[in-house]
């Protein structure tokens, strides 16, 4: 039996619904605030997930949390950015130590729960193509323009899913993994836009094949590993297609506009048995101008209906508040968390009766 069957069997099977979670960062400086609060809106069934406070400190946010998972590659940090090393770093072990201690404090904040929740928990990590765009080589260029180096950095990241899987399943027992890979730079890559250390001029674009290769490797690492499943965020403005080839089982993607057509990328994904995950930027936009649940449910009701999704397929879906939650003041977390859950128990009634 594989990794990823095992680990499915020990946790109990139940219907699909339609969940809530969070994409991105958390606010504030305190993980036990943040966690606490995430775990208490998104209780069961919706995905709370080991997320960064990018507002703690230069090893906060979604790279160096990365960084910490490699295996026999480290990291230092230059004026000009993250750079590789192949020796161990101030930096890094800073980074790693950030990460053992967020562990610790999901693990006390699960141990205080008394409700049961055994929903799977989200780790979330940059993919390759993101990692080899943000960090630079020892000259100061960027590893994205290095194709021995692009490798190394795919080989390191799947190897060390398995140590960090294994780190997480201590501190949430016998609740699920998924693994998000977050890919933000990955449309300026495939378009060669990504600029070289002098700024004058661009990387050449990485080809798909290759993104694709890298992709495959790091999620079959991640299922091997025993995750449930793998998220796959992707950035605007890439179609949403292109990605069903590197074999995730949920694709991540803001929602579109109000028009129908902008929807039907997202049903041939949806069709093609990848589930869907939408992100909503303007929850956190739309604090100062709050809507209705339903009025929010409607914008993505009517136009999957236009498109000719069945209503029933929303039980599939995932909705995620997006960019810009990290970047709020703590105490509003709450209320937006519990807006975001409103809409999901809003669009599984939906569901439910068509």
């Amino acid at each position: 039996m594989s990794a990823r069957s095992s680990e499915t069997a020990v946790l109990p099977q139940e219907p699909t619904r339609t969940r809530a979670t969070v994409v991105g960062g958390l606010p504030g400086t305190s993980a036990v605030e943040a966690f606490t609060v995430m775990r208490g809106e998104l209780g069961a069934p919706h995905r709370s997930g080991l997320l960064p406070l990018p507002q703690r400190s230069d090893v906060a946010d979604d790279l160096p949390r990365t960084v910490a998972v490699l295996t026999e590659l480290w990291c230092d940090l230059q004026p000009h950015g993250w750079r590789l090393q192949r020796h161990d770093s101030k930096e890094s072990r800073a980074a790693r130590s950030l990460l053992a201690s967020d562990l610790n404090v999901l693990a006390d904040v699960i141990g205080a729960e008394s409700d049961g929740d055994l929903e799977p928990v989200t780790t979330q990590l940059l993919g390759p193509t993101a990692l080899a765009a943000r960090l630079h080589l020892h000259g100061g260029e960027r590893v994205l323009r290095d194709h021995g180096a692009r490798r190394d950095l795919v080989d390191s990241l799947a190897d060390g899913l398995g140590e960090h899987l294994s780190a997480l399943r201590q501190s949430i027992g016998p609740r699920g993994i998924v693994v998000r890979l977050a890919e933000p730079e990955l449309l300026r890559v495939l378009e060669g836009r990504i600029p070289t250390a002098s700024g004058y001029q661009t990387l050449r674009a990485v080809p798909w094949s290759e993104v694709r290769e890298g992709l495959e490797r790091v999620v079959e690492a991640a299922r091997a590993a025993g995750a449930l499943s793998v998220e796959l965020r992707l950035p605007e403005g890439l179609e949403p297609a292109r990605a069903l080839g590197a074999g995730a089982d949920r694709i991540v993607v803001s929602a579109p506009g109000p028009s129908a057509r902008d929807w039907e990328p997202l049903a041939e994904i949806q069709d093609s048995g990848t589930d869907l995950c939408l992100l909503l930027p303007h929850m956190v936009e739309g604090l100062s101008r709050p809507s209705s649940t339903s009025r929010e449910v409607e914008a993505i009701v009517r136009p999957i209906s236009e498109v000719g999704m069945p209503l029933k397929e929303l039980s599939r879906l995932m909705v995620a508040v997006g960019p810009g939650l990290e970047e709020l003041a703590p105490d509003r977390l709450q209320s937006v968390l519990g807006r975001v859950a409103d809409i999901a128990r809003g669009l599984e009634d939906t569901a439910r009766e068509a």
